[in-house]
């Protein structure tokens, strides 16, 4: 499966189980590899969180 489909996926799946709290759960996910010294699987995080916070301002309600 292509990379950036997973990334997208895995970014839909944290907005639909954690709603607003998806991009702090995905930061703490690339927190963790990074602790782990794991700079590739903290690159996949950070991808995710970009994911997320993209997807949440195409579903944002502009204000008036």
């Amino acid at each position: 499966m292509n990379a950036d489909i997973d990334i997208a996926m895995s970014a839909r799946m944290l907005i639909d189980r954690h709603g607003e709290d998806a991009t702090m759960i995905a930061a703490q996910g690339e927190y963790e590899m990074r602790e782990r010294g794991d700079e590739k699987g903290a690159e996949i995080w950070k991808r995710i969180i970009d994911a997320v916070e993209h997807a949440n301002q195409e579903n944002a309600v502009p204000s008036e």
